[in-house]
């Protein structure tokens, strides 16, 4: 038996051909691409699991969000301990942890197919719209930001300014 997902809600559908007519969204065929089986994992690309077990795809998406808290905890952790002059050894290591955490939980993500659209040209488009809503709302808090905090203002725009020279590189 063959797989094939649909482009449009990751429906994917065991068969000889796909579906004339995707059952979740209501699109046609030609929305179908086979899912190749025999790919190679040591690229660190994994499809989205075939699970039709709501509890498992439950339990992915909690790993996925308590991998991506851990990293971010763990990173800001490596920032203070930075601060704080904790030494190399510490502040590599929960750096060192974050990215770690930060690897599996997109591995998590990719389980999930939720996150990720058929190609990578569809994926940066999404994710230059997402970035840009994201700077929106930054400015939007530093709106909101009392006059008492000007460091912070300055904070929110460097950090968009950095968003914004990386979104031009890809």
């Amino acid at each position: 038996m063959r797989k094939f997902k649909c482009r449009e809600c990751g429906y994917v559908h065991i068969g000889d051909q796909p579906p004339s007519v995707c059952p979740v969204c209501a699109f046609d065929s030609n929305v179908f691409f086979e899912l190749d089986d025999n790919k190679d994992s040591s690229s660190g690309f994994f499809e989205m699991l075939d699970i039709a077990d709501s509890s498992t795809i439950k339990i992915i998406r909690n790993l996925f969000d308590a991998y991506s808290e851990l990293a971010i905890i763990s990173l800001a952790m490596s920032i203070q301990a930075r601060h704080e002059s904790r030494g190399e050894d510490v502040t590599d290591g929960l750096e060192c942890l974050g990215r770690e955490l930060s690897n599996q939980a997109t591995i998590y993500a990719m389980f999930l197919g939720e996150f990720l659209e058929f190609n990578t040209e569809l994926n940066i488009r999404d994710l230059k719209k997402k970035i840009a809503k994201l700077m929106s709302k930054n400015n939007e808090l530093k709106n909101n930001i009392e006059i008492d905090y000007p460091e912070y203002k300055k904070i929110i725009d460097k950090n968009n300014k950095k968003l914004e020279n990386l979104i031009v590189k890809i």
